[in-house]
């Protein structure tokens, strides 16, 4: 926690009077930072792009700084990322636009973009977070953390290595923060709190359609699985004259996901095989048999029912 206080801190330019700061709100300091030849954002229509106040000004019949306007030279929004790391480098862009100051938000050093952890941005808006997130997703890195929130971007593809026995290998007995953001990291931290802490823990699952919830919830039920199985990963082969009932705890809990899927899941617009349903999961732990899983109990709810009757366009029932 101390390491990300630190990395959420901004060295504060000579003119800036510390006193004076503390005073004003977080939106004044911000825009105080606005000055000729400063990084900033703005919205263009939907679509966030870079850019350098060129020059600012205040009209005869404006008396607050606030309705300032300014000049910016934007950065063209159909260059490619490597191209935005060269033309940062450039004085001037080839759009110049005239906005007002206060719809502008400072861009971040270019040292930090790309950071683990979003509390570590000197500016943490709307802006420099899709940017931050933009840029760890275009070098696979889907995971990013937000101080023990993690926010995931679903790369709709597979990435070499990014899950299996080495990583649960790696995040076993890790501190949270101590090593890339990760869902694994999120399921450790859970796990030992619950049996240090002596209380029960929740991991809140949650996204749009097709954001990855039900996979991410799976690989969170693996490592609980892994962990208590002394083994690095679950297996799912089993022989087909087993029957159900030979099968241990953690199997029917690993199981029981793609029954409730059968039945609650339909297309829309963003997800083939989208969960229309809430899932509520309880994992039951024994702390007296070494920390073994004993039970679980699943719960549904939130159905969506109008689907049945009055499916969108390009989506379908169940």
């Amino acid at each position: 926690y101390q390491r990300r206080v630190r990395g959420s801190c901004r060295s504060m330019p000579a003119h800036e009077d510390p006193e004076t700061q503390k005073s004003q709100p977080k939106s004044q300091q911000d825009q105080s930072l606005l000055q000729q030849g400063c990084g900033v954002w703005v919205k263009i229509g939907e679509e966030w792009r870079q850019g350098v106040i060129l020059k600012t000004f205040l009209p005869e019949e404006k008396k607050n700084d606030d309705e300032a306007q300014v000049d910016v030279s934007v950065l063209p929004s159909d260059v490619s990322f490597q191209q935005q790391q060269h033309l940062q480098q450039l004085e001037s862009f080839s759009e110049t636009i005239r906005c007002n100051k206060k719809d502008l938000f400072p861009r971040n050093p270019q040292i930090q973009e790309g950071v683990d952890d979003l509390t570590e941005l000197s500016y943490l808006h709307e802006p420099a977070i899709l940017y931050n997130l933009k840029i760890r997703y275009l070098l696979d890195l889907i995971y990013t953390f937000t101080a023990e929130i993690l926010i995931a971007v679903n790369p709709y593809r597979h990435i070499a290595g990014l899950y299996g026995k080495d990583m649960i290998q790696a995040y076993c007995g890790q501190p949270i923060g101590h090593l890339s953001p990760h869902v694994n990291a999120i399921s450790e931290h859970a796990y030992r709190s619950l049996f240090r802490e002596k209380q029960n823990q929740s991991i809140l699952v949650s996204g749009e359609s097709g954001a990855g919830k039900t996979e991410t919830t799976k690989f969170v039920l693996q490592y609980f699985v892994a962990m208590v199985s002394k083994i690095p990963t679950h297996s799912s082969s089993t022989s087909s004259t087993s029957s159900f009932s030979n099968f241990s705890i953690e199997d029917k809990v690993l199981s029981s996901t793609p029954i409730l899927e059968a039945f609650g899941n339909a297309k829309t617009q963003f997800n083939d095989n989208s969960s229309r349903f809430g899932k509520f999961i309880q994992i039951f732990f024994d702390n007296q048999k070494q920390q073994t899983i004993f039970g679980a109990e699943l719960q549904t709810y939130l159905l969506e029912k109008s689907r049945i009757i009055n499916p969108q366009i390009n989506e379908r029932n169940y």
